[in-house]
């Protein structure tokens, strides 16, 4: 019993590492898919920084675009048409493999992207559509008849309209870029001529200051000099009244000398008087 149970469990485990199977392989595709959106987004920001590149593209796609509407018409045509078509298709193709290297190039020269050249991620695919159409239509050339080519150049078409689109957008963007920048151009040089009037302001208001300044220290040099000779004067006439003073302090002392000897003359003389009045 545990025999057939084990047989009767096969099958499903089989089916269950299947599922697994198919689980990692579709892990593996969505990693793959983020992967190549990731590239897509990097290609979009380099075509975006480069606008320059981005009219070349542009130009080339309208030539692109008059060519395909050529081979429409020589599909209709007869068979010696062909080889002139397939030529012109060949061209295209080469056109688009340099436009493809081009857009790789400029994959590899920048590192620096704006959040705007991130948003953007449909010129690579409208290229690499167009250039898959024209493969088809190179097999239609070639005697492939299982599609409508018709169908491919109208999907072509739609394409390169839509790419126009982008393009033009860009265009307007960038000339809105540019509206931006004389705005901040004219901005910067108002802020320039404000600071320079700022400045021209501040070096007259200096000026001004230190003439103030230099009017002050001589103003107070000239009262300083007026306060220090009155001083001077002050102590001098100070010294003169010391020295008077002085004089008069000795003037005083002497004529006190002479008041205590004149009075001792006149009691002596006053003495000898009475004395010899009492003795005759």
């Amino acid at each position: 019993m545990y025999l057939v149970y084990s047989l009767s469990l096969k099958p499903v485990l089989h089916f269950i590492n299947r599922i697994k199977l198919v689980q990692k392989k579709i892990r593996k595709l969505e990693e793959e898919i983020k992967a190549c959106e990731r590239y897509i987004s990097h290609l979009e920001k380099n075509i975006q920084s480069y606008d320059d590149e981005v009219n070349q593209l542009k130009d080339k796609c309208k030539v692109i675009l008059s060519e395909l509407k050529k081979c429409q018409d020589h599909l209709e045509l007869k068979e010696e048409a062909l080889v002139i078509q397939d030529n012109q298709i060949i061209q295209l193709e080469d056109t688009i493999d340099k436009l493809k290297s081009r857009i790789q190039e400029l994959s590899k020269s920048s590192n620096k992207h704006s959040k705007e050249e991130e948003e953007n991620m449909a010129i690579p695919d409208i290229l690499i559509n167009i250039a898959t159409a024209l493969d088809w239509v190179e097999a239609y050339i070639d005697g492939d008849t299982s599609f409508n080519p018709k169908n491919t150049l109208n999907g072509i078409r739609i394409s390169l309209t839509t790419a126009r689109e982008l393009m033009q957008r860009h265009a307007q963007d960038a000339i809105n870029m540019q509206g931006l920048y004389h705005i901040a151009n004219d901005r910067i040089n108002g802020l320039r001529n404000e600071l320079t009037n700022t400045r021209n302001d501040s070096l007259q208001k200096e000026r001004l200051l230190t003439l103030t300044y230099n009017n002050e220290v001589n103003e107070r040099r000239h009262w300083w000099q007026i306060a220090q000779d009155r001083q001077t004067n002050g102590q001098k006439m100070t010294l003169r009244k010391q020295n008077r003073i002085n004089t008069l302090v000795q003037e005083k002392a002497v004529l006190q000398i002479l008041v205590r000897r004149h009075k001792a003359e006149t009691d002596l003389a006053e003495f000898n008087r009475a004395w010899v009045f009492n003795r005759y």
